[in-house]
């Protein structure tokens, strides 16, 4: 037996499979302490768990989107940025950005650049920084950059965007219209007399986003589809304006393929009419009056005549002249003192054939609008138009001796002349005479037009 000292002391029973107990017990001298029953709990003991050597898949983290898509560039594929947008009515945008190092890259390579896209939104608008323009502008001054996509096309020259400041960004866009402004144009349309034959398409050239870029005096190429019925005679490429008015544009029909020439942003699409007039039936210059017609060229009167042995103003050759160059009349630019404001109807005529070179007035400041047009003022005044449009084969006077009156032309309107008839555009009347002081027929004007385009490649 253990002897205890008196006092407070802590008793702990152990066993074997079971928890250890403690208590505390109070210890007197000479006696003994009863802690009574004790109940000891047995201990828990885990059964062993073997070891699992099963694989448990770990998720690969989702790959990042490629925020680039693949084009064709001069007949490699590249990729390049894109971002997908909306325009306010809907339409859905793809938006391509070249950066700098692409655009330089195509310093090496053919003159041309093409950049063919494969996607059907419809709005594509292509960026490209101007400063890398200028480097291949410098490289390649003669090049221009030709964006294909929805099965319409938009060349843009290089020397268009000479004179854009190195920060800007140049931005291409070729566009469908939305599902509810096709119906109503083609209901304006379809009012006036036209057939539609084309998916109406905008082109649109901007600098930094809203600064929109006009050619000028260049014209700038494109192409969409058409309907293949179109007749080339009575068909035509339209540009249209503000009011829903087609005017047109010069364009080669071919197939399923129309290729038109304009400086001009905006709306285009392609009309077939069917226009004649009651007195040119039979008259030698039936076909090429009809033909001009349709190509919204040549107007008749109210009453349906078109009076084609009338002669004809200067200020009615000028409106046909800028018709036939696709050019928008510019009321603003006329500052003849005998052209007056803009509600006369030649105003807007005159003014963009005055910016364009097309036409000189007196000595006295005047243009004498409502005087009759001579043939060799019509012959001047095509020539000019032929150099602004495209070229005339090397100038030789010595051609006019062909004419029985050579002598009688002016000496202003030699080498306009000479020149008209080395191209073709010019005949004689009568006993191979060339009447330089004759006044100029409604039918003579709208044939020699005809040939003008002809000749330029303007028309088919």
């Amino acid at each position: 037996m253990n002897i205890v000292a008196a006092g407070s002391h802590a008793l702990t029973v152990t066993a074997a499979a079971y928890n250890d107990y403690t208590t505390t017990v109070n210890v007197l001298a000479g006696g003994t302490v009863d802690v009574g029953r004790i109940d000891l709990r047995a201990a828990y003991t885990p059964e062993p768990v073997p070891p699992s050597y099963s694989w448990v898949p770990v998720s690969a983290p989702s790959p990042v989107p490629d925020p680039r898509m693949v084009v064709t560039i001069n007949g490699k594929q590249v990729r390049v940025t894109a971002k997908k947008e909306q325009e306010h009515d809907g339409r859905t945008v793809l938006r391509l950005i070249a950066d700098s190092d692409l655009v330089r890259s195509w310093v090496v390579g053919g003159e041309d650049i093409v950049i063919d896209i494969d996607n059907e939104d419809p709005v594509v608008k292509v960026d490209l920084p101007a400063e890398a323009l200028q480097v291949l502008l410098s490289a390649k001054p003669s090049a221009a950059i030709r964006i294909g996509v929805n099965g319409a096309s938009y060349s843009v020259p290089l020397y268009v965007l000479s004179d854009l400041k190195n920060r800007a960004t140049v931005t291409v866009v070729i566009a469908k219209m939305a599902d509810s402004a096709r119906r109503q144009l083609d209901e304006v349309l379809t009012r006036q007399g036209y057939d539609m034959l084309a998916e109406p398409m905008s082109f649109e050239l901007y600098s930094n986003g809203d600064v929109r870029i006009e050619g000028e005096d260049t014209y700038l190429k494109r192409t969409f589809l058409i309907n293949d019925a179109a007749g080339s005679d009575r068909s035509t490429v339209v540009w249209v304006d503000d009011a829903g008015k087609p005017r047109f544009v010069p364009s080669i029909l071919e197939g399923e393929t129309a290729t038109f020439y304009s400086p001009y942003n905006g709306v285009y699409t392609a009309v077939r009419s069917n226009r004649t007039f009651e007195d040119i039936q039979g008259h030698w210059a039936q076909s090429n009056i009809e033909r001009m017609a349709n190509k919204l060229i040549v107007n008749g009167s109210a009453d349906g005549m078109f009076d084609p042995n009338r002669t004809v103003t200067r200020a009615e050759f000028v409106a046909m002249l800028v018709r036939a160059l696709g050019l928008t009349e510019k009321p603003q630019l006329s500052s003849y003192s005998d052209v007056g404001p803009n509600g006369i109807w030649y105003t807007g005529a005159i003014g963009a054939a005055s910016a364009a070179g097309l036409i000189e007035g007196y000595a006295d400041g005047s243009f004498r609008p409502d005087a009759r047009i001579t043939r060799e003022q019509v012959a001047v005044m095509l020539a000019r138009a032929a150099r602004y449009a495209g070229e005339l084969p090397p100038k030789d006077a010595s051609t006019l001796e062909s004419f029985s009156d050579y002598a009688q032309v002016s000496d202003w309107a030699k080498g306009a002349t000479a020149d008209l008839l080395a191209a073709g555009m010019i005949e004689g009347v009568g006993k191979a005479a060339f009447a330089p002081q004759a006044f100029a027929t409604r039918a003579q004007s709208t044939v020699l037009l005809n040939r003008m385009l002809l000749y330029l490649n303007f028309m088919n």
